[in-house]
């Protein structure tokens, strides 16, 4: 499993070198300004107990990571402080596994961009938001929205593959 990580995360590491850096800029603040009620994240703190969608830039990966939760700051930092196990790292055959978001930390973090949601709101926004990134940029795993039981069984089956 070691050796299987490793290689993903150098291919990773490979892929997201090739992605052009402006480019990617320029996508992001693009993207950013066509949702109107999503702003910069100045400081985390601000975002506690607040539930919404975000978006994690991680610019010298030139990637984003799309995600919801009922408590922006709690969840956001929960990305950065979990560690996760070899079984995870790799999701899917080696050279197709999207890295996880928590392989990364605090220090890959260039920007934080949020909006507060309702909660019967944000599946559908999280998914806008999403989608609206070029692919090769986004770090998500798996789709936007929140898995039911019959997601959670065949989510192996749903991942996001790209090729490394």
């Amino acid at each position: 499993m070691r050796a299987r990580a490793l290689k993903n995360f150098d291919l990773n590491m490979a892929y997201f070198s090739q992605l052009d850096a402006k480019e990617f800029e320029h996508h992001v603040a693009q993207t950013v300004k066509s949702f109107s009620r999503i702003r910069r994240v100045e400081r985390l703190a601000d975002w506690e107990e607040t539930g919404g969608v975000y978006v994690m830039v991680l610019g010298e990966h030139r990637q984003v990571y799309v995600g919801q939760s009922n408590n922006i700051r709690k969840r956001i930092k929960s990305h950065w402080g979990g560690a996760i196990s070899i079984s995870k790292a790799v999701f899917g055959r080696v050279d197709q596994s999207i890295m996880s978001i928590a392989s990364f930390r605090a220090l890959d973090t260039t920007a934080i961009y949020a909006t507060e949601v309702p909660g019967f709101k944000r599946d559908k926004v999280e998914e806008d938001v999403e989608s609206s990134f070029d692919q090769k940029y986004v770090l998500n795993r798996i789709d936007a929205g929140r898995p039911d039981d019959v997601r959670i069984r065949f989510m192996a089956l749903e991942a996001r593959r790209r090729e490394l």
